[in-house]
């Protein structure tokens, strides 16, 4: 089956006179099947040239789609991105896997990986219109962010630990981790690397310059509404507060004061840059309406409910 996939995926591939790509499979089989010894200079010189050729190869067959198709040119895009991912991600597995016993060959293959990177990035400069970020990372880059940042996201993580005290926040706490530090668990999209990114600064800033003296567990919440994150457990985690916030107030005055506190801290939020997305844009996820506009009708149900009674 993997044989007639590959056999199709070129006979798409013939029928755009995507040859680059195609010849970029052929090699990584040649590789991974050792069929082609590893010798430096001749399989750098290779690579530059296919990158080259990737590139030109993608440009002209776009060209040839009519520029008012917007919606086919970006899926026309998005196929040719994700077949030179899969290529490195099959390089970078059976990188993994001679990596202890044949540190040379390995290297070479970090090499060839990192060329395929430059294809990517340089799309996206040509083509941003058509979302070219979307795509899916690179799991190469993916150990590289990893090995670059586990210290910090570990400090981090044992910090939020420490200086968090509500349970339910200290939940909150784990899954920004979870859903923020680079992991090979999860394919992410390049926008999503740039916002993780960002957010490993904005929570060391965060902790750096907290004063003890203030209650953590709130400084974070507010921090994380305010920069507008929209990861489900902290929108839940976020909606129960007001809820729980309501049913505790003893009076429909003290009701409306609490509402009101919510509505100013909610008026605060603003996106951060490179704002919020989701790991992988899906139609679920692009239907949704944006986090403050969510909370803001949250919050008029609420206070409606409350005009009614």
């Amino acid at each position: 089956m993997p044989q007639l996939s590959l056999i199709m995926e070129n006979e798409y591939n013939r029928h755009w006179n995507w040859h680059a790509l195609t010849a970029l499979k052929l090699l990584a089989m040649d590789i991974v099947e050792n069929r082609m010894p590893l010798f430096s200079q001749p399989l750098m010189g290779h690579a530059q040239v296919l990158v080259q050729q990737l590139i030109t190869d993608l440009k002209t067959s776009i060209e040839n789609i009519p520029e008012a198709e917007h919606n086919e040119r970006a899926a026309h895009l998005h196929h040719y991105l994700e077949g030179v991912r899969m290529v490195s991600n099959q390089l970078h597995t059976y990188r993994n896997l001679i990596h202890k016993r044949d540190a040379e060959r390995s290297n070479m293959l970090d090499e060839v990986c990192q060329k395929m990177l430059v294809v990517t990035m340089t799309i996206a400069v040509y083509y941003p219109n058509y979302d070219p970020l979307e795509s899916l990372v690179h799991d190469y880059l993916i150990t590289l962010e990893m090995h670059e940042h586990r210290r910090n996201w570990h400090y981090i993580h044992q910090q939020l630990i420490q200086q968090t005290s509500n349970t339910d926040i200290k939940l909150v706490a784990m899954n920004v981790i979870r859903e923020c530090r680079p992991s090979q668990h999860k394919n992410i999209c390049w926008r999503r690397l740039a916002y993780n990114h960002h957010m490993l600064e904005l929570l060391s800033n965060l902790l750096h310059y907290h004063d003890r003296a203030t209650q953590f567990d709130q400084v974070l919440i507010d921090s994380l509404l305010h920069w507008e994150y929209y990861d489900d457990d902290f929108i839940c985690y976020y909606i129960q507060y007001i809820e729980k916030s309501l049913e505790i107030a003893a009076s429909s005055e003290s009701k409306k004061n609490v509402l009101a506190q919510f509505y100013t801290h909610i008026e605060k939020m603003r996106p951060t840059n490179p704002a919020f997305c989701f790991s992988v844009a899906t139609e679920e996820s692009d239907s949704l309406p944006p986090v403050k506009m969510l909370l803001m009708q949250i919050l008029n149900f609420h206070s409606e409910s409350m005009e009614n009674k």
